[in-house]
């Protein structure tokens, strides 16, 4: 009687370890996976999508760089082309905060913007703020062929 219930005990034993080491883990293991790559793709998604505050800004200056006349609307305040030409042109279904961007205030982003030779800025008269207009655009710049290939 002391073999067949040691033997039960064993054959429990293997019963209780075996949905655990063969079966459980597995399961575990593989919700842990889908977890895992569940993330990673999201990660890989938020790579290829453009969603950053950064590249919502830079999307909605190149298209909005192409909506202004230089012959009518230039020179223009920066504050001006901000909320007329870059605002509008975001792309559909996002928001805009500057603060939110590495810039934090429009005038470093079109310093930024003018050392690539997009947009050409000028000073205030004072001299104090060295983008208070937007004085010239460069429509056939390279950085502009994605945004002129979207419109």
């Amino acid at each position: 009687a002391e073999a067949e219930e040691e033997g039960g005990e064993e054959g429990a034993a293997e019963v209780a370890s075996g949905p655990t080491e063969g079966g459980a883990t597995p399961g575990a293991d593989a919700a842990a996976a889908a977890v895992v790559s569940g993330s990673e793709n999201d990660e890989e998604n938020d790579e290829t999508d453009e969603d950053g505050p950064d590249d919502i800004l830079l999307c909605a200056f190149r298209s909005g760089v192409l909506t202004v006349n230089p012959k009518t609307d230039l020179p223009m305040a920066s504050s001006t082309f901000y909320a007329k030409h870059i605002i509008p042109n975001r792309p559909p279904g996002t928001t805009l905060d500057l603060k939110k961007t590495s810039y934090k205030k429009v005038g470093p982003f079109l310093l930024e913007m003018a050392s690539t030779g997009v947009i050409t800025v000028g000073a205030s008269k004072d001299g104090r703020d060295r983008v208070a207009f937007v004085t010239g655009v460069e429509r056939g710049h390279a950085d502009l062929r994605d945004a002129r290939k979207e419109r």
